[in-house]
């Protein structure tokens, strides 16, 4: 990593004997590999995370492209218009109920219909049971 030969390191231990001094150089050495340890243990979970983060992206990226491929995103556009023109023509529907008097305009969606009030018989159309 740093290149660093023998006889560099031979030098650098005959300074710091000298500096910090025999007594206090065993302590020196296990705080500078402790310091040294939590340093690249530090590295190695954000190394992690970064690789987490990208293959999160990638996956995304990935599930983009599929469906558009697929065709995904027309579907919910097709889907989305097609509720659209459900809820108009269920609005159409309510309207023309309304006009013919037969659900009020303040009702709430269920039809009530008094004993006088009728339905008119021709309006109906029978529907035969499908098996």
């Amino acid at each position: 990593m740093f290149d660093i030969g023998l006889t560099e390191l031979l030098l650098l231990g005959v300074v710091a004997l000298i500096v910090i001094g025999p007594e206090r150089l065993p302590h020196a050495a296990r705080m500078t590999g402790a310091w040294i340890g939590k340093i690249r243990r530090t590295f190695a979970s954000l190394q992690v995370e970064l690789e987490r983060e990208v293959d999160a992206s990638e996956i995304n990226a990935r599930l983009k492209q599929e469906a558009e491929g697929m065709g995904l995103n027309d579907i919910a556009g097709e889907l989305a218009d097609e509720i659209k023109e459900a809820t108009s023509d269920m609005s159409q529907l309510k309207a023309e109920l309304e006009s013919d008097n037969i659900i009020s305009s303040n009702d709430t969606g269920h039809a009530d219909l008094d004993e006088e009030e009728s339905i008119p018989m021709d309006s109906v159309t029978p529907t035969s049971p499908t098996k």
